[in-house]
């Protein structure tokens, strides 16, 4: 909880940094320009970017999950979060956005990404077979895809030796 709250500082102090360079450009902001950028999820999902670039990556998260909890339906912003969660070893939010992408924008790459997540988060957190077993059956369901069965290969050699 101490991290998210010296992430919101950051992020804060580079809104007052990005609304004073932006103010030097294009000129002050009025009150409700300022406000209309806040309540705009794209401005979170390019803060979270520009954050993750500076490899602030708790402060990038935070803005990315913002952009979600503004607009569900982002599928950039829930793409951008599951990325920045990985790298973050939050496997638990990488596995949540990854499943929302993968009903609602099916794709190959978030198919692949959700069995890597689901590796992960049973090698280094939970130790749940399950998650390899699902993991599995997802690399073997991409086919062709670039080092799926390969993947499928290793996690069922695994799954057989435990």
């Amino acid at each position: 909880m101490k991290n998210h709250i010296i992430a919101a500082v950051a992020v804060a102090m580079l809104l007052v940094t990005i609304a004073s360079a932006l103010a030097l450009v294009a000129g002050p902001f009025t009150r409700e320009e300022a406000l209309a950028a806040s309540q705009d999820p794209r401005f979170y999902n390019e803060l979270g970017y520009m954050l993750a670039q500076q490899e602030e990556t708790a402060a990038a998260q935070d803005a990315f999950e913002r952009a979600v909890e503004m607009d569900s339906q982002y599928v950039r912003a829930r793409s951008n979060l599951a990325t920045i969660a990985f790298q973050n070893a939050d496997y638990t939010t990488a596995i949540e956005q990854l499943r929302w992408l993968t009903s609602e924008s099916p794709d190959a790459g978030y198919s692949f990404d959700l069995a890597q997540n689901l590796v992960h988060q049973a090698r280094f957190v939970d130790q749940d077979l399950t998650k390899l077993e699902e993991a599995a059956a997802i690399f073997e369901s991409l086919g062709d895809y670039p080092n799926a069965a390969e993947n499928a290969r290793i996690v069922r050699n695994v799954l057989g030796t435990v």
